[in-house]
This record gives C-alpha cells, sequence and structure tokens, in this order.
C-alpha cells in the first residue's frame, strides 16, 4: 500500500503512477511516521492545512524522509506522499488515538463535516486528492481509473471554495 495513511503497519512503498496517493486526513490524534530505509528519490511529505479549517488545502511544508527519522503530525493535518521517484522505501506509522477526544466536538465536528468553515481560496494542486475531494475535475480534470471505488467526501457543498463567492 502506497500510502502513508493505511494503518498501524510497516508500509512497503515503490515506484508507482503517480495518482497513486493524495493528501488525505486520519481520524488519529497524532501520527508517528519513522523512515525505517531502503534506497530512494522523491518520496516526499507534503503538509497541508487542517480538516475543516479555511486553508486545509492549502500547502504549508513539505517533508523529506531521511532513515532513522520520524516525522510526527496530527492526524487532522491533511497530508499526502509524494511520488517515489526510483527505488524502495519503508516506513513504520504509528497512529495514536484516544476515545474520549473521538467524542468530543472537537474531532466530531471536522469528521462529520460539522464545523467546516468555507475556504478562503482555491485548493493548491499538491493538497488535492482525486479520492476525497468532489471538485478534483474543476482543477485537474478526469480523475484516474484507481480513483472509481472511491466517493470523494471533501469538501462539504458549504465550505467548498466558490470564484462567484469571493468577490
Amino acid at each position: 500500500v502506497p500510502c502513508i495513511c493505511v494503518g498501524d503497519q510497516l508500509v512497503h512503498t515503490a515506484q508507482l503512477p503517480p495518482t497513486v496517493c493524495r493528501p488525505c486526513p486520519t481520524p488519529r490524534i497524532v501520527t508517528f511516521n519513522v523512515c525505517l530505509g531502503k534506497e530512494f528519490t522523491g518520496a516526499g511529505l507534503q503538509f497541508c492545512g487542517v480538516l475543516g479549517d479555511p486553508d486545509h488545502r492549502q500547502a504549508k511544508a513539505r517533508y523529506h524522509h531521511q532513515v532513522g527519522r520520524c516525522v510526527v503530525h496530527l492526524g487532522a493535518q491533511r497530508h499526502g506522499a509524494d511520488d517515489i521517484e526510483t527505488g524502495r522505501r519503508r516506513n513504520l506509522i504509528i497512529w495514536n488515538t484516544n476515545a474520549s477526544w473521538r467524542k468530543s466536538l472537537g474531532y466530531i465536528g471536522p469528521q462529520h463535516q460539522i464545523t467546516y468553515r468555507p475556504e478562503q481560496g482555491p485548493p493548491d494542486l499538491v493538497c488535492l486528492s482525486h479520492t476525497h475531494d468532489k471538485d478534483w475535475e474543476v482543477y485537474k480534470g478526469a480523475r484516474p481509473e484507481t480513483s472509481s471505488r472511491h466517493t470523494p467526501w471533501c469538501p462539504p457543498d458549504k465550505a467548498r471554495f466558490r470564484e462567484d463567492a469571493a468577490v
């Protein structure tokens, strides 16, 4: 499985088509992503905004994996792996969760699209997901065939950026 949003497991990644892994939030509180090795180029980790915030589809930072290093981030931080250009990468991903937090409005609000706030501008292209974003076609064209089994859910209509509303 090529995407970091896959669970508490050792993830083996290899060179894959560019449309396989795209930004996604995870329903966890904190994610620990440790690069265990192999030789590879590319495969950065793109961070966007926090789920439900007006800038959740705006690029914030790019992290480049290094063997032996761990990146820690919020589960609600929209993120995705860049394409692996050459080689193979192995990462250990550990998701931390909390039953009390998952019952709170702070968690439930964004997860169930209750507290989404309107986007302030169009999404950055690196923050678009063909599996998650309803408006993929508006910005990137036809969805890849690999996304046909997914139902896009983000952003909710009430929060989606609209050119005419921005004026």
